[in-house]
């Protein structure tokens, strides 16, 4: 052994350092949306609100176009360092620029001309002349063409596995982002301004992450190329990433393009918040599924097997249960959540909705360490396979309960389109990793999850509910309820030893980084 590696983290505390900078960035904005949230929808209305929503969702689908890019980008950087080959990177870098470039250009002209869509009566029924429209969708345009274009400089952290850089800027970013929201709705100002303060601190943040990517990996810096071998390196790859994105995202995506044509823009609003509360489910997969896909190439093309299947059945074992500790939370305490988070409107008109949809978030949360290491290994055509499969199966569940149950009929048909993911699991596990007796774990995964949320379900109808009056109890209860079903599981004996040491030794460094970092500030 060098010298040099005597003191080398092991797999499973990289893994937990990574973990501990996603975990704060993906906490710190629920913090702000918690209160945030409500007063700008109140503030803006339904209607309004729901425009936003619609106009987001446009450009976050165009977005994916640049996802195959994105992730092309991160394994052959990865490949090349490996390899000490800065040439290449370099290379690859320029090439890469000129992609993203090309890509915030046309994606900014489809999402102007998406602004024809609101020449559809569901919109022209609502107070928004067509310059207004216009306005927003250009401005969304401006922003989608901006972030796009300097796009690669918020890959090179997360391809130097420098989670500590990427989640900070991310936590300024929406933290600036919520604070700005919120002080333009209290003067009064409407879905322009929103927009326009995008544009402003999203390009703020793009030139800190260009800033701090070129330090770290000088071969990043800003120009344009093309490289034939690079292109279609990257089109090869990143093709079937795109592809799988664009039809996981459609999945995600699909019923909040369809609501206002259906049901009216107001109910997107009533079916998009609660998605957003059901949506930290995966939500909390992803980031912690966020460094998995480079430790799974690197293990990958590296031959090591043994190890793969190590950091798959941990990894996967951590997501699930801290889903399952989410989603339970949720669904019994639906109705108060929408109630003292935003009003009694959306507690008469969204409970149903947000418990149908946490399952489905539950289901789907499955899904993000399955695609990591899909990638991971370069198993890309049953992965988009499965996921326009999902798609499909979307849009027929849309098109027959959309238009008969509204925003319910909608919760459904997002609820059918994940089951196949059940299947997915049986692929990964018995073609790919060869696990025995998976079957058997998971019949028994599901047993001791049924008799914790019996448990809390008990405490929460006796304990939590007579203590919930307002916004402020809600929002220390909760986290306390998620606290308190992991705490019941661990009670139980349900966690294996090797977890618990890993979250031992995960909480012990949160809480020294934690007084590190207050230290600094003092």
């Amino acid at each position: 052994m060098k010298d040099g590696e005597t003191n080398k983290p092991s797999l499973a505390q990289q893994t937990l350092n990574n973990s501990f900078y996603s975990v704060v960035a993906y906490i710190w904005p629920i913090l702000f949306s918690i209160v945030i949230t409500p007063i700008v929808v109140l503030r803006l209305g339904v209607v309004q609100y729901g425009l936003f929503v619609f106009i987001t969702t446009v450009s976050g689908l165009l977005g994916l176009v640049a996802g195959g890019v994105t992730s092309s980008t991160i394994r052959h950087i990865t490949h090349y360092r490996a390899q000490g080959d800065s040439a290449k990177v370099r290379t690859l870098s320029r090439t890469t620029h000129f992609m993203f470039l090309a890509i915030g250009f046309i994606g900014a002209a489809s999402i102007v001309g998406g602004f024809a869509l609101t020449s559809h009566s569901s919109f022209s029924s609502y107070s928004f002349t067509h310059r207004q429209l216009l306005t927003f969708f250009s401005l969304a345009a401006l922003n989608f063409f901006i972030q796009t274009s300097l796009n690669l400089y918020q890959l090179v952290p997360v391809t130097l596995q420098r989670f500590d850089v990427s989640s900070l800027l991310s936590m300024l970013n929406l933290t600036l982002l919520s604070i700005g929201n919120l002080v333009l709705v209290l003067l009064g100002f409407g879905i322009e301004s929103l927009l326009v303060w995008q544009i402003v601190l999203g390009l703020g943040i793009s030139l800190a992450f260009k800033t701090i990517s070129e330090g770290l990996l000088p071969e990043s810096r800003y120009a344009l190329g093309f490289d034939k071998a690079e292109f279609l390196q990257c089109v090869k790859f990143g093709s079937m990433s795109t592809l799988n994105d664009l039809a996981r995202t459609s999945l995600i995506s699909l019923d909040r393009l369809l609501i206002p044509f259906f049901v009216g823009v107001s109910q997107l609003t009533y079916y998009s918040l609660p998605g957003n509360v059901a949506s930290r489910i995966p939500g909390t997969a992803d980031t912690l599924s966020g460094i998995i896909f480079p430790t799974a190439t690197s293990l990958h093309s590296g031959g090591h097997m043994e190890r793969l299947r190590i950091l798959y059945v941990r990894s996967s074992r951590l997501i699930m249960n801290v889903s399952f500790a989410i989603a339970v939370t949720i669904i019994l305490n639906a109705s108060y959540i929408l109630r003292y988070w935003l009003n009694a409107s959306f507690s008469q008109n969204s409970t149903y909705v947000l418990i149908i949809l946490s399952v489905t978030n539950l289901i789907l949360s499955l899904l993000s360490p399955l695609a990591s290491f899909f990638m991971g290994m370069n198993k890309l055509k049953f992965n988009t396979a499965l996921s326009f499969f999902m798609a499909a199966l979307n849009i027929v569940a849309l098109a027959v309960l959309l238009p008969r149950f509204g925003i319910t009929g909608a919760a459904y048909a997002y609820l059918l389109s994940v089951l196949p993911i059940f299947y997915a699991i049986y692929v990964i596990e018995h073609d790919y990793l060869d696990l025995k007796g998976r079957a058997r774990y998971y019949a028994m995964l599901v047993l001791k999850h049924a008799s914790v949320s019996a448990i809390m379900l008990a405490a929460t109808v006796y304990v939590i509910h007579p203590l919930v009056t307002n916004l402020f109890t809600l929002a220390v209860l909760g986290p306390l309820a998620v606290v308190a079903y992991i705490l019941v599981y661990w009670v139980l004996g349900f966690f294996e030893k090797e977890d618990v040491n890993d979250l031992k030794i995960f909480v012990g460094r949160f809480a020294k980084k934690l007084g590190s970092f207050a230290k600094a500030k003092a």
